[in-house]
């Protein structure tokens, strides 16, 4: 394995999201929890380790610019992928994070779509699509919380 090394910065949380979902299910979790507040403080720095097997790590140092999916193991301050990616599907179902940016971001489309008289795809398309991630944004947290308890029911 080797490892990544990736500072922490004031980001949204789904950088956090997105790092634990790519991420595999490590061994037992860490006794001590830490919060995504924690891990997004600005005024402290973190070392985050993202192991990844070599094989992977070259090829996606080659195909960088592809959308391609690569088991990782996370580790931040003793705690370990499970609690990273629970903490994150808890906090994304709490506050509907996930599906306010799904909100969000297709009322900024939505015009501009609408208008393109030289579109591929039609406004109904676009509209559905829309409503096909916003479906998938408020059920993925739950998805993700039923597979840690899997994950940890399988150690």
């Amino acid at each position: 394995m080797t490892a990544l090394y990736i500072r922490s910065t004031p980001a949204h949380r789904i950088g956090a999201l997105v790092l634990a979902l790519a991420a595999s299910a490590l061994s037992p979790a860490a006794a001590r929890a830490q919060t995504l507040a924690d891990l997004f403080n600005p005024d402290a720095l973190h070392e985050v380790r993202l192991f990844i097997n070599s094989r992977d790590l070259g090829e996606l140092r080659e195909k960088y610019r592809e959308n391609t999916y690569y088991t990782a193991d996370l580790l931040w301050q003793g705690t370990q992928y499970l609690d990273v990616l629970e903490e994150c599907a808890r906090s994304a179902a709490e506050d509907g994070w996930l599906v306010n940016e799904v909100d969000r971001l297709s009322a900024l489309a939505s015009g501009p779509a609408a208008e393109d008289t030289l579109k591929q795809f039609s406004t109904d398309a676009f509209v559905l699509a829309v409503d096909r991630i916003r479906r998938f944004a408020s059920e993925r947290s739950g998805l993700v919380l039923e597979e840690v308890a899997r994950a940890r029911a399988a150690e």
